[in-house]
């Protein structure tokens, strides 16, 4: 009896576990991690804040940031998978550097990355992928946005995890996901996200100017 019931759960288990979802977070040429434009030439990223670099990082404006060193400001950055079963709720499922050295074949691409997902796959879920400066204290694109420091995002799309290791599909623009179709991730920008001061002025300039309209 005891070698029956350990024989099922075994079986329960195997199942299980080859029916979680794969992904792989990759990218490719048509979706390089970029540095925003310099002042002249901004850059938007998913949500269509306007980037700008910072002046130390000039060599780089407008090019796939160099995974082979840090940035001339000294800035590593990190990217990041945010995943859920539902639009919206989106947590962070793995992290890698965009700094790996010779994992990377150019710059702008961080290396390939295989994830097993902590829910099943085989139907449709959501995911976005975000960059952030590698010594933010907490992870994440709005920890970026908060600080007024180096970040970026696309879209959220939405793919189909595999429920094999072998067939897992890739978090890039060919490999089963919607990139080219929600917005700007050719390529996805990185640059100075404007701190939360800069939004409160904007803020305070438009109550000004729809007070001044109505008085007028």
């Amino acid at each position: 009896m005891k070698k029956t019931l350990l024989t099922v759960a075994l079986a329960t288990a195997s199942v299980a576990a080859f029916a979680q979802g794969r992904i792989s977070l990759q990218t490719d040429s048509g979706a390089l991690v970029t540095l925003a434009a310099g002042a002249g030439s901004p850059s938007s990223n998913g949500d269509g804040l306007t980037l700008h670099p910072l002046a130390a990082d000039a060599a780089y404006y407008g090019l796939p940031i160099p995974t082979t060193s840090q940035l001339p400001s000294g800035i590593t950055l990190d990217v990041g998978l945010y995943g859920g079963t539902s639009s919206g709720s989106l947590t962070l499922l793995t992290t890698v550097v965009l700094d790996p050295n010779a994992l990377s074949p150019q710059n702008g691409q961080y290396p390939s990355t295989k994830i097993t997902l902590p829910w099943a796959g085989g139907s449709v879920d959501y995911f976005q992928v975000q960059v952030w400066n590698a010594a933010d204290a907490v992870p994440g694109y709005l920890a970026a946005l908060a600080l007024g420091t180096y970040g970026g995002e696309n879209h959220e799309f939405a793919m189909t995890p595999s429920t094999s290791a072998i067939a897992s599909p890739g978090v890039n623009n060919g490999g089963g996901t919607t990139w080219s179709t929600v917005g700007n991730e050719n390529p996805l920008y990185v640059g100075l996200i404007p701190e939360p001061t800069t939004f409160a002025l904007a803020g305070l300039g438009a109550a000004a100017l729809v007070i001044f309209r109505r008085r007028k």
